[in-house]
């Protein structure tokens, strides 16, 4: 994932949790790209299209960054809201 300052986090984490479409399998390639649930905790730019947002990964999944860290700055544009 590339967050709102341009870094690089990268995760390894079970398929059944980053694979949203059900497409990976035995002949994917791997590193491939995925989908980390999160829940959005602040919004410090304020609303808009340029939105940045905290949000951390340790909820709904408990998923971490390869370095431990859960909880990030994004663009609104990188998330994408579904119903619960």
């Amino acid at each position: 994932m590339v967050d709102a300052t341009d870094r690089t986090w990268r995760f390894v984490e079970k398929v059944a949790i980053v694979d949203q479409t059900g497409d990976a399998g035995p002949t994917t390639s791997y590193p491939c790209p995925g989908a980390i649930r999160c829940e959005i905790v602040d919004s410090p730019s304020g609303p808009g299209p340029d939105a940045v947002l905290l949000v951390t990964t340790a909820r709904p999944d408990g998923v971490e960054a390869v370095d431990g860290r859960t909880d990030f700055l994004v663009r609104a544009s990188q998330v994408t809201q579904v119903a619960v």
